[in-house]
């Protein structure tokens, strides 16, 4: 299991890591579609909307773990992280909350101004 966690990790920072690729034209979901078994993972897979605001979600999320690689910092974003994603999955599929759980969070990266 960590060994899938950490090669899903590895597929949306390669973009990043890799030199020349610019990641707004990137696509990279948080979670494989092809994978999702929990309600949220399902509503989010079967909706156009969602889908998009979490390939952007993923670019930022991205972005902070690079910028904050090695700190406490990191830590604390990677804990902040884990504590939204129990947030969404208690929405299930309630579409609305989902959508407004995934504002919150991109609007909380991008005040991060990396």
């Amino acid at each position: 299991m960590k060994q899938r966690i950490f090669l899903s990790g590895l597929l949306v920072l390669t973009p990043i890591l890799v030199g020349g690729i610019n990641i707004t034209t990137t696509k990279a979901q948080s979670f494989s579609c092809a994978n999702a078994q929990i309600p949220s993972e399902m509503a989010i897979c079967n909706n156009e909307v969602l889908l998009i605001k979490d390939e952007k979600l993923a670019e930022l999320f991205s972005a902070v773990l690079v910028s904050t690689t090695g700190s406490v910092a990191f830590q604390n974003a990677s804990q902040a992280h884990a504590d939204w994603l129990r947030k969404r999955n208690a929405c299930k599929i309630d579409f609305s909350c989902l959508e407004q759980n995934y504002d919150e969070r991109i609007r909380t990266l991008v005040e991060m101004d990396l």
